[in-house]
């Protein structure tokens, strides 16, 4: 879950320090249920998951697959 929200404001343009916000944080808490990872451990675990598959995404697209 925790890589999908990495991706997901990634991809919106949301910098990940929002998900600090408490109104944010709670909003997403709500209708998900489920607990939001910190800023910190989403950039340290999450970002370069995503940054790899964004360029795995690019390469593809490159090679046109």
């Amino acid at each position: 879950f925790s890589k999908d929200i990495c991706e997901m404001m990634a991809s919106a343009n949301i910098p990940l320090n929002k998900v600090n916000n408490v109104h944010f944080r709670s909003f997403l808490e709500k209708y998900t249920t489920h607990p939001i990872a910190a800023e910190s451990t989403l950039r340290k675990n999450y970002s370069p998951l995503c940054y790899e598959n964004t360029l795995q995404k690019n390469q593809k697209y490159g090679r046109g697959k």
